[in-house]
């Protein structure tokens, strides 16, 4: 991982905007950080991801009539296998 620079919530809240606006899901995601904030006392930086950062990334409980993502989260290359497993 690369950092980039330090932003500003509002700057990742924008992000958010632009690239999400019309989302179903837009709502659930600014909560999200909005809790994130909390966490990390408004520290947040641009950051660049490498395929191996990014397979790590746990993924939170997903369930679309089956459940791709367990209550405990799953790494992002874990959620690939159990997709490939479908027919």
């Amino acid at each position: 991982m690369d950092s980039v620079k330090d932003v500003t919530f509002g700057e990742v809240l924008e992000g958010l905007h632009r690239e999400n606006s019309g989302s179903k899901s837009y709502a659930w995601a600014e909560n999200r950080l909005k809790q994130a904030d909390g966490l990390c006392i408004g520290r947040w930086a641009l950051v660049i991801l490498d395929k191996a950062d990014i397979a790590n990334i746990v993924l939170p409980a997903h369930r679309h009539g089956i459940e791709l993502v367990p209550d405990s989260g799953l790494a992002v290359s874990a959620t690939a296998e159990v997709l490939r497993s479908f027919p």
